[in-house]
């Protein structure tokens, strides 16, 4: 009894170890195929919730793609991709984020989002590009394509981190969470034509020696 006692705990060890998943790295591909299909990656899967999506080196330009639908990641990661990397697909298209959120490593590329965004649970984002992106250099753009884009942090905390700019276009709408910045700047633009929103259930805390602005695009803004 106490030997098949013994068999039957090393079992149940194993089968809990084979449950536990981790992230897994999903490269992009040299190509602008839309995010949703397995043709826009180098496995010939797209990345599921489960998985960090990554511009790296094996895209050689600048590379605009369509988001192709909503997705759910569990981060992004660009690593030295060969150009500006931006995500295409307006409101019609929510990327939802989990807890590996967004990291721009190395390299000297800007990355920008044109879609709607949600995060799945608190997060950090490191922002380290190093080389400017677009109008005054952010290197982490979230540009509106219309009136009220959504960016819904849905309770949770966001958290920023490194060298690097961070900017919301006019026409964005922030709501339900925290922004705790520690990057060295972030911002949120608004205009006469597209006003940006900061929902009353938004709070915002600004680390010793980091910048908060708020610009103004074209007036009255």
């Amino acid at each position: 009894m106490a030997r098949c006692t013994t068999i039957l705990i090393v079992c149940f060890s194993l089968a809990l170890n084979a449950s536990v998943s981790h992230a897994a790295d999903v490269i992009k591909a040299n190509n602008t195929n839309a995010l949703n299909l397995g043709t826009s990656w180098a496995s010939g899967t797209a990345p599921t919730a489960s998985d960090v999506a990554v511009w790296n080196s094996t895209v050689t330009a600048a590379n605009s793609v369509a988001l192709g639908g909503n997705a759910s990641w569990q981060g992004i990661k660009l690593q030295s991709a060969g150009g500006k990397v931006t995500i295409t697909g307006g409101t019609a298209n929510t990327l939802t984020l989990g807890n590996q959120g967004i990291q721009l490593l190395t390299g000297t590329q800007a990355f920008e989002i044109q879609t709607s965004a949600s995060l799945l649970t608190s997060q950090t984002w490191t922002i380290n590009s190093a080389a400017p992106g677009s109008n005054d250099n952010e290197h982490l753009r979230f540009n509106a394509q219309s009136a009220n884009t959504p960016f819904t942090m849905n309770g949770n905390t966001l958290s920023t981190t490194g060298t690097g700019i961070i900017r919301f276009t006019s026409g964005s709408l922030l709501t339900g969470g925290t922004i705790n910045v520690g990057n060295t700047r972030f911002d949120v633009q608004s205009g006469g034509s597209r006003t940006s929103t900061i929902g009353s259930d938004v709070t915002i805390n600004v680390a010793a020696g980091k910048i908060l602005r708020f610009g103004i695009n074209s007036a009255p803004g």
